[in-house]
């Protein structure tokens, strides 16, 4: 969660810099050898291995244990993302591992439930202030019955 939410702090910064090519690379659940760079719009886009170890020393300076590849094994893990999901407690930290969950399935989730994801993941339409999600329930519970039973069917 708090690699999520460092990411939205870049977003909010306008800042697509190399902490934040590696952490959305990560939530793709892209192996080093296939990290790309958003900021490259033509020609190859990998992300350089000098660009990937900027960003993971920016990383670190939040979260000091960071590790490319052994987050990636994490987020890879379903069973483990499904725990985390399970033990979440509040409703917004499930969205937010709700969408790591479902990576690659997304775009056939109904387009509500994609809709509150993507603006609860990325900055989208979202407020940048907003109430303290461990104090006040953002998401609405309909929204999280539809997780719970995607979750279940894995």
């Amino acid at each position: 969660i708090k690699l999520i939410y460092l990411r939205r702090h870049h977003e909010i910064l306008d800042d697509r810099g190399n902490a934040y090519q590696v952490l959305s690379n990560l939530f793709h659940k892209r192996n080093i050898a296939d990290c790309t760079d958003q900021r490259k719009e033509f020609g190859n886009d990998a992300l350089s291995l000098e660009d990937l170890d900027s960003g993971t020393e920016e990383i670190k300076r939040v979260v000091s244990d960071f590790d490319y590849e052994i987050f990636l094994g994490k987020f890879s893990n379903i069973g483990h993302l499904k725990a985390i999901y399970d033990g979440a407690q509040n409703n917004y930290i499930k969205l937010n591992v709700f969408r790591l969950v479902y990576d690659e399935g997304f775009e056939e989730l109904p387009n509500v439930l994609r809709k509150f994801i993507n603006e609860t993941f990325h900055i989208e339409n979202e407020l940048v202030c907003q109430l303290d999600p461990n104090e006040y329930e953002l998401i609405p519970d309909f929204i999280i019955e539809e997780c719970d039973k995607h979750v279940s069917e894995l």
